[in-house]
């Protein structure tokens, strides 16, 4: 089972109109230029949770501003998972699963309403993260929380003129996290490859 099979969370709450974005070949957004020189950060498209793998259907690369993290406020969590933490936030934040089903996925060893609640804690820590780390959107919002509408909200767009206008030179901590996400890729390749055989 794969997180691209999730639902859309409910509850009366709007979210904003982005529906699961148009990738390029190469796992980037289509709908965001792809300009020359800019920083794009590397997301977790895959994660084992146990013995099982989970395979997410985010983008592959999201854009990131070239600014100084911040701190945040749920560092130990963010520490101790960080590719769980940033990979539910992308999913619901970006393709809106529920909190209920992350939770069964992430934490499928758990009482639901303790994975939902987990959930709940890995979302706000990924978000958190995220805006850290200058990755669009969650950059552009206090503590990464998106607002409804959020890719026509004037503070995201600034954000993307930013990212466009700006020059980077990767960082070795950022060579040695792509570089485990890579790593984590070929896994997965390998582990799919074995099951079809």
């Amino acid at each position: 089972m794969t997180l691209a099979h999730a639902t859309a969370r409910g509850e009366g709450k709007s979210q904003g109109n982005f529906c699961p974005p148009t990738l390029t070949s190469t796992g980037k957004p289509e709908w965001l230029p792809d300009p020359p020189n800019a920083l794009w950060r590397k997301m977790p498209s895959a994660l084992w949770v146990g013995n099982t793998l989970r395979v997410g259907a985010g983008p592959t690369w999201l854009p990131q501003l070239c600014r100084p993290p911040v701190p945040i406020k749920h560092e130990s969590l963010a520490a101790a998972a960080p590719e769980r933490v940033e990979l539910v936030a992308l999913e619901y934040d970006i393709l809106r699963t529920s909190l209920r089903r992350l939770g069964r996925l992430m934490h499928p060893d758990r009482d639901p309403d303790l994975a939902r609640k987990q959930a709940k804690r890995d979302l706000d820590a990924g978000r958190e993260v995220l805006h850290s780390d200058g990755v669009l959107p969650w950059a552009a919002y206090p503590r990464g929380v998106l607002v409804a509408g959020w890719r026509q909200d004037a503070r995201f767009c600034a954000a993307v003129t930013e990212w466009r206008e700006a020059k980077f030179t990767p960082i070795p901590s950022e060579l040695q996290r792509v570089e485990r996400l890579q790593t984590l890729e070929r896994e997965v390749a390998l582990s799919l490859q074995q099951q079809g055989t």
